[in-house]
């Protein structure tokens, strides 16, 4: 999907308040959902002001617990274009991250809206949000990712290790999604 402009983050917020921060449902208890996707980026460092582009590969696992609690873990692999991040890394902090439905923190929230886990990734000013929708016996999922700019803004602002990155185009490539029962966590 192809980053679209001004109006996509005004959407994610109208969404994100219309999600329920319910309870998972019960058939969700002990199941591991895997997404992968890839992003090819464009934009500027401030204050070079000089172009970069570079593409970065995805996979997000959400484990709901037997007691209906999800737990987050993102990996990204990948970048260039300057940044000079090769390899693979792990959420922010390396660790898999356990939220309460609706519980926000600096970085996103899980939200579970009807058969929908919704992951949320707020940026300086923009956001990525991951639909996972599941169907049949839960055997089959379906993801979405969108990533779109604030309302206003001009790009997605990032912070990252080399400081301030503007995001003019951020283009999110096929998408895929697993689910299987048990604790991906746990292997």
């Amino acid at each position: 999907m192809i980053y679209k402009g001004i109006g996509i983050f005004t959407a994610l917020t109208l969404l994100s308040a219309a999600a329920h921060a319910g309870s998972a449902p019960k058939e969700l208890y002990g199941k591991s959902f895997s997404v992968a996707w890839s992003e090819s980026v464009t934009g500027t460092f401030a204050p070079e002001q000089t172009t970069r582009s570079f593409g970065s590969a995805y996979r997000m696992h959400v484990y709901v617990s037997t007691a209906g609690r999800p737990f987050v873990r993102v990996s990204q692999t990948g970048m260039d274009g300057g940044l000079n991040f090769k390899g693979a890394m792990s959420s922010v902090t390396g660790k898999t991250v356990e939220r309460a439905p609706g519980q926000s923190s600096a970085r996103g929230r899980v939200d579970f809206d009807g058969r929908s886990i919704v992951v949320y990734r707020e940026f300086e000013s923009g956001a990525r949000r991951i639909a996972i929708d599941f169907e049949g016996a839960n055997t089959i999922c379906k993801a979405n990712v969108v990533v779109g700019k604030q309302t206003g803004k001009e790009a997605v602002q990032l912070i990252t290790g080399r400081g301030r990155f503007a995001a003019s185009s951020v283009q999110v490539g096929t998408v895929s999604c697993s689910v299987r029962e048990g604790n991906v966590f746990g292997q």
